[in-house]
């Protein structure tokens, strides 16, 4: 007698989602355990309808139901859709057997599934939280007073009560733990799946002595990349140096911090922002 293996079923919720990319890493970590991990789970993504700051839809999408993309299943949500009820409706009809969530903090993709479960509106399915590096010491400095009363308020509440915990390292597993004392056995370490390999990248030439310094900065620009470090860093530089910045200015106050750092940097230095990079494009500029 054959017998058919059952995938388990994955319903995960994140702020954004292909094919979207100016919300960086998250998307890649997902996109890349769709593709990698399909043949033992079914994967269902709940996500908004557009872009990283974007106003408008995809125009590829169907907004509000669910669309095959890849090897999973996605549904993108436009803003209206994306209240408390309607979200916990989205879980309930699902067939998924763990609710994973991609952040700490999310106010929409964490933070409304909870409520929907403390409300009783959804109980019993398992939950994962992928903080994505939100407990580093870095994040945390960020609004660290408001980061720290949430995480107490909601403690207090029991908003965060029995799920599981997914740390990509043993430094993040130690931050997560620190943060918001939980019990060790309740974190887990399951590392970022990386993207299968291009065979077509060549390798590029070493820097030889007195030839200029390529650097490349490829991520949002926001205070938790510490881009103004590195340009401080390059202000005590003596070589010529070419850097290219790419990545969305998610935070316009701190590219402006940032560009004033620029002008003061010697001549030796010449730093060029190029726009966002597109998925496709990120292994042609390394």
């Amino acid at each position: 007698m054959l017998f058919m293996k059952t995938k388990v079923k994955v319903l995960t919720l994140s702020s954004h989602y292909l094919p979207g990319y100016k919300a960086g890493g998250p998307i890649r970590t997902i996109s890349n355990m769709v593709s990698q991990l399909s043949d033992d789970f079914e994967f269902y993504i709940v996500t908004r309808d557009r872009d990283l700051g974007a106003n408008l839809a995809y125009p590829i999408v169907k907004p509000n139901e669910w669309n095959n993309v890849g090897k999973g299943r996605v549904f993108y949500a436009s803003p209206e859709k994306l209240t408390v009820r309607n979200i916990s409706n989205l879980i309930q009809d699902s067939p998924a057997d763990v609710l994973y969530l991609n952040s700490f903090f999310d106010p929409t993709f964490t933070i409304k599934p909870l409520l929907s479960r403390l409300l009783g509106w959804n109980k019993g399915i398992p939950i994962i939280i992928a903080p994505r590096g939100e407990f580093s010491t870095a994040a945390l400095a960020l609004k660290s007073f408001k980061k720290r009363l949430f995480i107490k308020f909601t403690q207090s509440v029991g908003l965060y009560k029995n799920v599981r915990w997914q740390a990509s390292s043993e430094f993040e597993k130690k931050d997560i733990i620190s943060a918001l004392g939980v019990n060790e056995g309740s974190v887990f370490i399951a590392k970022d799946l990386p993207a299968k390999k291009a065979n077509n990248i060549k390798l590029i030439r070493r820097k030889q002595d007195n030839s200029e310094l390529a650097m490349v900065f490829l991520s949002r620009i926001s205070p938790m990349k510490n881009l103004n470090y590195a340009l401080k860093v390059l202000q005590k530089v003596k070589v010529p140096v070419l850097f290219d910045i790419y990545g969305p200015q998610k935070d316009k106050s701190y590219w402006a911090l940032c560009k004033v750092l620029i002008e003061k940097l010697p001549s030796n230095v010449n730093v060029n922002y190029c726009g966002v990079a597109e998925p496709s494009e990120v292994a042609g500029i390394f």
